[in-house]
């Protein structure tokens, strides 16, 4: 009858024992932070009422066992930090329920830009999307999926190798965080990303190679801007909003600076190194307040 347990945080080591897919009435699972090793237990996709499953930061290794569209009643899934692979896509098209799902720090391989088919009952329901730091390539989700991704608010595939375009965000009501830092990203930024349509508190396009200018940033929501390391050209936007903290370094933007005087009060910290601006700082003193750090080296 048991329906809750919990190991997590010790230094428990060695494989999952077949009987743990007698548990049954199990609900809630969660061996997360310990030294677990080998393949998920196939038996595990037994536990049908199963709704919250925790196996982070152990040394799981090979693929997930068929079988995970048994766990219908999943809402969470929480694999982060172990030794995971497989074809995403054929993981996708298993889970069904789930709104909160975890695989970073894996080694999952495939392309995002999956089959409506596989991907339409799960992306109606998520929440949070975590595949950073694994092995994915190829496209971004697709137009049609994207659009699906309705009550989405945490989406990161940072660190992998996706390429290609992004396409419109528009639809995405319920986007606070995107991070698409460390991959082979191009095109201009959607200008929704920046404006008030979507209420974007954290947005991270860091390390790709996006182009084009940034006129302008009018988002209410947006705090934390990183888009360094790209391509981006022209002067700087003329507002940027209520971010504290916005990291425009290492690209290509030219012009002076004088811009800076119309920016919110909001800003923190901000990076503006190393690019090809010229002439004078503005006085920054009197409107910037909160400013705690501020970057311009390596510049004209």
């Amino acid at each position: 009858m048991l329906e809750t347990l919990s190991l997590s945080g010790n230094s428990l080591t060695g494989r999952l024992v077949p009987a743990l897919g007698f548990l049954t009435s199990l609900r809630h699972l969660d061996l997360s932070q310990n030294q677990f090793y080998g393949p998920i237990l196939a038996r595990i996709n037994d536990l049908w009422g199963l709704e919250y499953m925790n196996l982070w930061c152990n040394n799981f290794t090979g693929r997930f066992p068929d079988g995970i569209q048994n766990l219908q009643q999943l809402k969470v899934l929480d694999f982060h930090s172990n030794g995971l692979s497989g074809d995403i896509g054929e993981l996708f098209a298993g889970i069904r329920n789930v709104e909160y799902l975890d695989l970073s720090y894996n080694m999952f391989y495939g392309t995002v830009d999956l089959d409506l088919e596989n991907v339409s009952s799960l992306a109606k329901i998520l929440k949070y999307l975590n595949l950073s730091h694994n092995k994915l390539s190829g496209g971004f989700f697709g137009n049609e999926i994207v659009q699906l991704f309705r009550n989405l608010q945490v989406l990161d595939l940072g660190g992998n190798l996706v390429s290609g375009e992004l396409p419109s965000f528009g639809s995405l009501v319920n986007l606070r965080v995107l991070r698409l830092g460390s991959n082979q990203l191009y095109g201009e930024i959607p200008v929704e990303l920046l404006g008030s349509l979507i209420p974007l508190e954290e947005l991270d396009l860091s390390d790709n190679g996006f182009s084009g200018p940034i006129n302008v940033i009018n988002s209410t929501s947006l705090s934390m801007l990183n888009l360094s390391s790209n391509a981006l050209s022209g002067s700087l936007p003329s507002t940027v909003g209520r971010c504290i903290i916005v990291d425009f370094s290492s690209n290509m933007p030219s012009g002076d600076v004088s811009a800076m005087q119309d920016w919110g009060a909001s800003l923190e910290i901000l990076d503006l190194s190393p690019n090809k601006f010229s002439r004078s700082i503005p006085d920054l003193t009197s409107k910037f307040q909160n400013l705690t750090s501020l970057i311009m080296k390596n510049n004209s």
